[in-house]
């Protein structure tokens, strides 16, 4: 199952109508927040994040990423099927 595939994880006689990805805005405020807690937690680094999220998504980090970690998982979870 895919990790956004949200109505599919919903049980049928719910009567719910939800629609089946995120919208890319709310992917974006995901991990704004995702970065802003993990930074809260002291001994933590934006790296270490993103290779959390990036190997989660099953893509591959990369040491150093154009434009820093947090823009890169922006990108990369934008791309995942």
């Amino acid at each position: 199952m895919a990790i956004r595939s949200f109505s599919s994880q919903l049980d049928d006689s719910a009567g719910r109508t939800v629609d089946d990805d995120a919208p890319a805005g709310l992917r974006q405020e995901f991990i704004d927040l995702a970065f802003h807690t993990f930074m809260q937690a002291s001994g933590y680094d934006e790296a270490r994040l993103h290779k959390i999220i990036t190997q989660s998504l099953g893509l591959s980090a990369s040491g150093q990423p154009y434009g820093g970690f947090q823009y890169a998982v922006g990108r990369d979870i934008n791309r995942v099927e």
